[in-house]
Order: structure tokens, then C-alpha cells, then sequence
């Protein structure tokens, strides 16, 4: 990655053949990278319960921030999905106090 990044700094490379390079990557060496990968992994000594212990807890973070969007703060569908998306209420306790102007816009009552 370096190396990459080197050279489109030095301007040896242009963004039409780093787009290449990129596409190889991601379509041939990753995909056999992960193959090799997993084809070596012992699944003996694999403990399935953290992994679904996230992703329930994951997946009550999500119905809770679709349902916190749509219902009180009456977001449509598609911007609920991406709120909960993006953290779910962690997010929306952020959400009526941040704004997303720029700086210099921004001025609330109370703040310098």
C-alpha cells in the first residue's frame, strides 16, 4: 500500500491505472488470499456464542434506532435505515443538539 501510495505521489502512476491495480486486488489476490486463508483455519476450538451474542446485540441496536426514527422523531423509512445504520441511539441522542452546517453557520444560545 505504501509503495502505491508513493508512487501516485512521485507521479509515476495515474488514476486510471491505479483504478486497475485496485480493481486486480480486490477481484483476484483478495479473493485468494481469503480462500487460502480460511482453508487453513481449524473450526475444532471455534466458540460460535460471542459471534451471535454481537450480532443480536447488533441487530436490538438497529430495531431500536429504526424504531426511535420512525416513530418519535418521524424520519421516513430510507433515513430511519441509515440513521440506524449509523449507531442507532447513540446517534439520534446527538441528532437535536448537532448540526451539520458549517462552523461559522452554526450559533446556539449559550455557546461562544
Amino acid at each position: 500500500m505504501a509503495f502505491g501510495f508513493a508512487l501516485g505521489r512521485w507521479g509515476r502512476t495515474t488514476v486510471g491505472e491505479a483504478r486497475i491495480i485496485n480493481r486486480f486486488a480486490l477481484s483476484v489476490l483478495l479473493p485468494v488470499f481469503l480462500f487460502n486463508f480460511s482453508a487453513k483455519i481449524s473450526f475444532s476450538g471455534f466458540d460460535p456464542r460471542p459471534l451471535f451474542t454481537y450480532l443480536s446485540a447488533e441487530l436490538v441496536v438497529f430495531i431500536l434506532g429504526f424504531l426511535l426514527a420512525t416513530k418519535i422523531l418521524k424520519r421516513s423509512a430510507a433515513e430511519s435505515i441509515l440513521l440506524a445504520m449509523s449507531g442507532g441511539p447513540v446517534t439520534f441522542l446527538c441528532r437535536p443538539k448537532c448540526s451539520f452546517r458549517p462552523l461559522s453557520v452554526r450559533m446556539r444560545r449559550g455557546f461562544s
